[in-house]
Formats: structure tokens, sequence, C-alpha cells
């Protein structure tokens, strides 16, 4: 399986490289290459999973999120909503589906869950820059980087609420087993320590979380399949060496 899923890996990352144009190394293009990173949406199977898992856990965990969904059911138009859980929850249960199961995504699926991750990164780049101007967190000198937060997290919410995004921003690449295993294990330790441990709100931690998947995920998903790769090999020229 895991030879499989690194099989996969390494000719998704072939046709990713086929794909990507010559460009002339000029100003304007490393202006324009910037603008694209910070503004248009590339996401994995990974951080999307990890966004999921991370809204299952402050529903399940959160008092007060509990009190407005079920506050909301009894609303006259109750009917919507529920039709919207029903869309959101097969969104969920599908990107953490596909986490451990080696299987080509729908253009739908990739649709759903890219939509998904910009309504999650778009929220929690907004609650993050309004958290940090509210609470008197945003000094000079990180300043900027609370308006990028809240123009890259507006600039997302938009993306998504008009369907701009679809199935061309979300990648083919398969996940690694064991690094999807370690990072869920940081997600659910970094949820039960920021809100129980440090108690904060739950958008803070929501927030905090999506942060992780986003930027840290990957990283730390390759740094897991690398140590075992290691550990493997070692093992391996010991055992050939004991014979």
């Amino acid at each position: 399986m895991a030879r499989q899923r690194k099989k996969h890996k390494e000719l998704s990352e072939i046709e990713s490289e086929n794909r990507l144009d010559d460009k002339p190394l000029t100003l304007f293009g490393k202006v324009e290459d910037i603008l694209v990173k910070l503004f248009w949406p590339e996401f994995e199977e990974l951080p999307v999973a990890l966004m999921a898992i991370s809204v299952i856990l402050v529903i399940l965990f959160t008092a007060e999120v509990q009190k407005e969904i079920l506050r909301s059911l009894n609303q006259d138009d109750s009917w919507k909503l529920m039709i919207f859980g029903l869309i959101v929850a097969y969104t969920l249960l599908r990107s953490v589906y596909h986490l451990f199961v080696i299987q080509k995504k729908t253009n739908y699926e990739k649709r759903a869950m890219v939509r998904f991750a910009a309504y999650c990164c778009g929220f929690a780049g907004v609650v993050g820059g309004l958290k940090s101007l509210a609470t008197g967190e945003a000094y000079v000198l990180n300043l900027a980087m609370v308006f990028v937060n809240l123009l890259q997290g507006g600039v997302l919410l938009l993306l998504a609420h008009f369907e701009v995004v679809d199935e061309s921003n979300m990648s083919d690449e398969e996940s690694p087993l064991a690094g999807s295993v370690a990072n869920i294990g940081v997600v659910i330790i970094l949820f039960f320590l920021l809100k129980e441990g440090l108690g904060m709100h739950w958008f803070e931690v929501f927030s905090i979380l999506v942060a992780y998947a986003a930027t840290f995920a990957s990283p730390v998903a390759d740094i897991v399949e690398r140590l075992l790769d290691w550990m493997f090999a070692t093992s391996s020229v010991r055992t050939q060496n004991e014979e």
C-alpha cells in the first residue's frame, strides 16, 4: 500500500511538472507568481481532510456550536440548513475517505472539497485578522501580515461563494498514509491543548488548525515518510549484516 501511494505521488508530481509552462524570469512574472500563490488556491487532499477533521472536532466538542445548530434547526426554513448540512457532511466524509483509500476523485468531489477548503481558509484568514485587530495584537511589525490575512481570506470567501474555484484547484496527488496518520494525531492534540488547556475560543482554535493544515501538514507528512524510509533502510542493512 505504501509503495503504491509513493508511486502514485511520483506520477502526480511528474504530470504536474509537465503542465507547467516555461516563463521568462521577469519582474512582472515574479509579481504574477506571488499574486497567484497568495490569492489563487491550490489544495491537496491531506490539508482538506485535516480541515474536515477540525470541523468535526469543533462540532463534537463545542457546546456553543451544538446549541447554534439546534437553534437553527428549529427555524421555519430549517430544511435548507438540513440540505446544506447533508452536503457538508458528505464532503467531510469523502475528504477523510480519500485520505485512506487510493481512488480517483470525481470532478464533483474535487469541486466540493476545493470550495469547502476555500471557505475554511477564508474564514480562518478573516477571523484571525479581525481577532488580531480587536485585541491589539496587530503591532506595527505584523500589521501588514494581518491585512494580508484579511485580504486573502476575503478573496477566498468570494472565490468560493461565486464558484470561481473548481476541480482544477484540487491536486490529484495521494497523501502518504503514515504522514496522514501523524498529522491527524497532531490536529487532535492541538485541538484539545488549545481549547481545553489554554481555554481558547472555538473559532480561534479552528483558525489555528486550518493554518496548520494549509501550511505545515504536507511538509510534516513528507518528514514522517522520509524518517520511516530511513528507519526501514537502516533496519534492512542491519539484518543483512547479521546474516
